[in-house]
């Protein structure tokens, strides 16, 4: 709602993400943070042929598969985005992520999927060198423990249960 924006409302300009985002105007850096997922599969392409038609810099993090959230139609790994950026010519940088992997203060979504993709020509202007694409698809583990300690809760309970009947034939609580 803009009634939540803490940004004048004349500096805001509303886009509908499916279809492509065509501004004349080029900036230093463009940006989309846990937006992706939320625009159906058959949009990604023309979702990161609006962010690479704004800037020759894009930081940007979408969820990972079972990461879950509110209307994620489109969660994928990493390296899924990272070869659409590539098919552009924009190189994946991984520099943010091992700077803010263990702040706390910093929401886990972002630690967990912040990637700077560069136009292949402008890496040269950066001292970070293109990471390996492979190595980019990451689940943070307080993340992973987050969704996995009830499964694992009920696993272990689900064990306890067996091993008492086994040994005992009898129930536990």
């Amino acid at each position: 709602s803009k009634d939540l924006l803490e940004i004048p409302k004349d500096l805001f300009t509303e886009y509908d993400l499916t279809i492509p985002i065509k501004i004349e105007e080029r900036y230093d850096l463009a940006i989309s943070l846990e937006v992706a997922e939320h625009l159906p599969e058959q949009i990604a392409d023309t979702f990161i042929d609006s962010l690479t038609g704004l800037s020759d810099f894009v930081l940007f993090s979408a969820a990972i598969p079972h990461q879950g959230g509110v209307n994620h139609v489109n969660e994928q790994w990493q390296s899924y985005w990272a070869a659409k950026f590539a098919k552009r010519g924009y190189l994946a940088i991984d520099a943010i992520r091992p700077r803010i992997w263990s702040d706390q203060e910093i929401s886990i979504p972002y630690r967990q999927n912040a990637i700077l993709y560069v136009k292949d020509n402008r890496i040269g202007e950066l001292s970070a060198q293109p990471s390996d694409v492979g190595s980019l698809s990451v689940a943070h583990p307080e993340l992973y423990l987050i969704r996995n300690s009830k499964s694992v809760r009920q696993s272990l309970r689900d064990l306890k249960m067996t091993v008492m009947k086994k040994l005992f034939g009898a129930k536990s609580s």
